[in-house]
Formats: structure tokens, C-alpha cells, sequence
């Protein structure tokens, strides 16, 4: 969640952290943590981000990242070009990489 609150921060607003904290009430520092991960968001901070940032939350929660279509925030090199790779890939041989991949990781 903090990733998806930092980004969400950058791509949908103008707002520095300074910024977001001074709307929400809090001290920088207590906006860091949420940022860092090191603290939990309440419901009502939650909804107070949304407002403040313009997003769903399902966007800072991390559980729908069609706002943040752009997966470059998120995701390494590496998984990109396999991400890549796998996209050029027919229907069967997508087949055989997801039953390797499951295979790996049981």
C-alpha cells in the first residue's frame, strides 16, 4: 500500500508530501509513515486521501491498479521484459508458462 500511496501522490497530483500531510491535518512525519508503510490508514485518513488525491481506494489500497495503468512504478526490468515476452507469446504456449511457473512456485 504505501508504494500505491506515493504513486498515486506523484501521477495524480502536484502535491508534495508536505502538501497531502497539511490537508489531512497531520505532521509530515506521521504522512512519511503512512508513505513508508510503517503506519496502518484508518478508514477515515482513508477516505480523506481519496478526496485529496482524486483516486479510488481500491488505488491506494493496492487492490486495482487500472488508475495507475502505467506498470513501470511496480515493476522491475526484468519483470517487464518476461511481461513482454509472455504478451507475444499464442494462447498455448501461455499455457505451458503458466503450468511451469505454477509448477515453481508449489
Amino acid at each position: 500500500m504505501s508504494t500505491n500511496l506515493k504513486v498515486a501522490r506523484e501521477r495524480f497530483t502536484d502535491l508534495n508530501q508536505e502538501d497531502v500531510a497539511k490537508e489531512l491535518g497531520i505532521s509530515l512525519s506521521a504522512y512519511q509513515k503512512y508513505e513508508q508503510g510503517q503506519r496502518a490508514l484508518r478508514g477515515d485518513t482513508l477516505v480523506e486521501l481519496v478526496r485529496i488525491l482524486g483516486v479510488s481506494s481500491d488505488t491506494i489500497l493496492g487492490t486495482d491498479y487500472s488508475e495507475m495503468a502505467d506498470d513501470s512504478d511496480f515493476l522491475s526490468d526484468d519483470e517487464r521484459a518476461l511481461i513482454d515476452d509472455y504478451r507475444a507469446l499464442d494462447d498455448s504456449d501461455k499455457s505451458i508458462v503458466r503450468r511451469i511457473a505454477s509448477a515453481l512456485n508449489n
